[in-house]
C-alpha cells in the first residue's frame, strides 16, 4: 500500500512542478515582450525624430534582437506605437517627444 501512496505522491509533485514551470515561462515571456516593446518603441522614436522613413523597420529589428517579433507598428505624428509578441504573450509600447 505504501508503494501506491508513494507513487501518487511523486506524480503529484511532478504535476505541481509542471504547472509552476509553465507559470514561470509565461511570466518570463511577458517580461521579455514588455522589454522588447519598450526598446523597439524607443529606438523607432529616435530614428523617426532623426527623419528616418524606416522607423518601423528599425523598431521591428530591435524587437527581434530582444526576443520578440513586431505584430503592429504605427506612426502617429511624432509618436510610434509598437506591439510585440513573445510566444503567447503580447505587449505594447509608445514613444515620442515629451
Amino acid at each position: 500500500m505504501s508503494t501506491v501512496t508513494g507513487a501518487w505522491s511523486i506524480l503529484g509533485v511532478i504535476a505541481l512542478t509542471l504547472v509552476l514551470v509553465g507559470g514561470v515561462v509565461k511570466i518570463n515571456d511577458h517580461h521579455t515582450a514588455t522589454a522588447a516593446a519598450d526598446a523597439a518603441a524607443l529606438s523607432g522614436a529616435a530614428s523617426l525624430l532623426a527623419g528616418d522613413p524606416e522607423a518601423c523597420g528599425i523598431a521591428a529589428h530591435i524587437a527581434e534582437r530582444n526576443g520578440g517579433h513586431t505584430t503592429s507598428c504605427r506612426i502617429e505624428g511624432e509618436v510610434i506605437r509598437v506591439e510585440v509578441q513573445v510566444r503567447t504573450q503580447r505587449a505594447a509600447a509608445a514613444a515620442g517627444p515629451a
